[in-house]
């Protein structure tokens, strides 16, 4: 007969819908997935930075729907048919992700801002380092922990910096006076030994 038992309330998927769809990612990413097909390096799929990428459509699936670091700016890429085959929309691509990325960048940023000032800067405790994500995010925005009164351990502050130059420059004029204390009395001790021969 050969047609296909469907039980009362089954879902029906068309065979070969949502086998694939194509990614993008500003910053790149590389996650295994358990579930996703075999790929060619296994399970583990990688999305390279600034390049759509097809991807089976379990994979993709779990990229969008997983809004953590490091898959915060993974979209999806809008795909269109035309007579010449299949156009990827990479512009609009990077445009959301290069959005999103911001959105989690500000996000994590003030989060790590808030929790530093609340357990560490108002208990008058010294600031830890930020962990690597925290620093790639001020490397990519410029923002500053000094902004927000945040001073972790070792770091210089532009305050230390500024105050380790007064003090270089206090110290090379504390030389410039005490070599010119020794050309002042050498030249006192010549003028009374002129005084005396004449």
């Amino acid at each position: 007969m050969g047609g296909t038992l469907v039980l009362p309330g089954q879902t029906v998927i068309p065979r070969g819908y949502g086998e694939s769809m194509v990614l993008f990612s500003h910053e790149g990413c590389a996650v295994v997935i358990d579930g996703a097909p075999v790929g060619k390096d296994g399970r583990l799929y990688k999305i390279p930075a600034g390049k759509a990428i097809k991807v089976p459509f379990e994979v993709g699936r779990f990229l969008l729907d997983t809004q953590s670091f490091p898959f915060l700016d993974v979209v999806r890429v809008s795909e269109e048919e035309t007579d010449s085959g299949i156009t990827y929309d990479i512009e609009l691509a990077r445009a959301e992700s290069a959005d999103r990325r911001k959105i989690a960048d500000d996000a994590a940023f003030n989060q790590y801002v808030q929790g530093a000032v609340e357990d560490f800067v108002k208990r008058n405790k010294p600031v830890p380092q930020p962990p690597a994500h925290i620093l790639r995010i001020m490397k990519r925005t410029g923002y500053k922990l000094e902004d927000y009164g945040i001073h972790p351990i070792g770091w210089k502050t532009v305050e230390n910096e500024k105050l380790q130059a007064v003090s270089q420059e206090n110290e090379q004029l504390k030389q410039d006076m005490v070599e010119m204390k020794r050309k002042l009395d050498a030249l006192l001790v010549d003028r009374v030994n002129d005084k005396k021969k004449g």
